[in-house]
């Protein structure tokens, strides 16, 4: 009997172009206040290369976003010539994710999750670095786990096993639902759990147990177990 659901969030309960976009512009609009030097150097693929620069230097830094994004920051405020760079840092960094954290659920899905909810517990299994539980849809969700809260992310079995361990349920009992194939179908479907892949094309592999255009078409397959 399935007695949890396991959810990605970027791009599978939400659009990720859409947050992170305004996510920028919030820290760029910040930035260009408090510190033009910075926008008049950098675009935001210009930062962005700066922080795929320190990922190649230290591959580890992809698992928690939050710090690279910090890191990349105070490494650019003070390379062009910031007298403090730290503070100026961590408030940019704030703002970016005060902005990050501002998501826009796609239409009915916040109604699913209530209605899953009444049956089922509800986790979180995310590399992003949004807060589930700080969301709207945080009264319907047990937990969520961030990939910066372990020592790696998707598609490492950590998160996986930390959740099976402290929310009471083994690998016969869960569906998790993501839209990344390798990380949320691939991944955990090695462990023995079932999958929902959320996608609009045709899936690569026959691994998946249910494909799904949206999270609220998953009520409907669920009855199906």
């Amino acid at each position: 009997m399935i007695t949890t659901l396991t959810f990605d969030l970027d791009d599978t309960l939400w659009s990720t172009r859409d947050v992170i976009g305004r996510a920028e512009t919030e820290l760029f609009d910040f930035m260009r206040a408090e510190f033009p030097l910075f926008t008049q150097h950098h675009s935001v693929e210009s930062f962005a290369e700066v922080r795929q620069q320190l990922i190649q230097a230290d591959p580890k830094r992809v698992h928690d976003l939050r710090q690279l994004r910090l890191d990349a920051l105070r490494l650019e405020i003070a390379r062009l010539g910031h007298p403090d760079p730290d503070p100026l840092a961590i408030e940019a960094s704030t703002h970016f994710q005060r902005a990050r954290q501002a998501v826009r659920f796609w239409p009915g899905v916040l109604n699913t999750l209530e209605t899953l909810a009444r049956q089922y517990q509800l986790i979180a299994l995310t590399n992003g670095t949004t807060d589930i539980m700080a969301s709207p849809a945080g009264e319907y969700f047990t937990q969520g786990y961030r990939a910066d809260q372990f020592d790696a992310g998707k598609p490492e079995p950590d998160m996986f096993i930390h959740a099976m361990q402290n929310h009471d349920f083994s690998a016969d009992q869960v569906v998790h639902v993501g839209d990344n194939w390798e990380h949320d179908v691939l991944a955990p479907h090695q462990m023995g759990w079932k999958t929902a892949w959320i996608g609009t094309e045709q899936p690569p592999g026959q691994q998946a147990t249910f494909v799904l255009k949206s999270v609220n078409e998953l009520p409907a397959k669920l009855t199906q177990l």
